[in-house]
């Protein structure tokens, strides 16, 4: 049974000039701002909806993942993090109405915010590293660097569906949307910790918080 650290304590702060990055919009832009009007007007609707959770779970490779990266029964760490569905029904609402900025602006502060959960994450499983004597020797991400069907072993492993109310659909996708997880090949060296994203390794090429390594 995995070994499980739930999350529930996340800062409340959005910087705004992040979001109106994963919009595009420059400060010289004739849009800015407008769009950062739309974020403030937003912004307490944002904080009433989004639910920020995340789990820990200290486990073992399973078969299903061995490959280049992972041999079965590897100390592994799975960490995924969500905000829930609310924001998303948020901006649904407004794009219902007809109101496609509004709804436009609530997905880029989601996306922004569930970014930004990282740092925090990493602080707390860093320290609880350090609680077990040990490191983290490599950060593994689906599909770049395992299956897409370990996202149903990560639900499972975090028990996500109990405490951070996140499925798998049919497609292999995690619901609500706007959640993520990856995992941590761990070690027994605690002088390591190598949980951070790393851009090259990723295949979103489109990605705005993307940094060219």
């Amino acid at each position: 049974m995995a070994d499980r650290i739930l999350l529930t304590r996340f800062s409340r702060q959005l910087n705004k000039e992040d979001v109106l990055h994963q919009l595009s919009c420059p400060q010289e832009s004739s849009a800015h701002e407008e769009l950062q009007l739309c974020c403030q007007q937003l912004e307490p609707f944002f904080w009433s909806t989004a639910v920020p959770k995340a789990v820990i779970a200290f486990s073992k490779a399973p078969k299903d993942l061995q490959g280049p990266y992972l041999q079965t029964g590897d100390d592994v760490a799975y960490l995924m993090s969500t905000i829930g569905g609310g924001v998303e029904q948020l901006a649904k609402q407004y794009f219902e109405k007809n109101n496609y900025l509004a709804a436009m602006v609530l997905h880029a502060m989601a996306d922004t915010y569930l970014f930004g959960m990282e740092k925090q994450l990493l602080e707390r499983f860093q320290e609880a590293c350090k609680l077990r004597n040990i490191g983290a020797a490599k950060r593994l991400e689906a599909p770049a660097n395992l299956p897409i069907q370990a996202q149903r072993l990560a639900v499972q492993e975090t028990d996500a569906s109990n405490l951070l109310g996140v499925s798998v659909t049919e497609g292999l996708m995690l619901y609500p949307v706007k959640s993520c997880w990856f995992l941590v090949k761990l070690t027994s060296d605690c002088s390591v910790f190598c949980a951070k994203h790393d851009c090259a390794d990723c295949t979103n090429y489109n990605c705005p918080n993307r940094k060219e390594t």
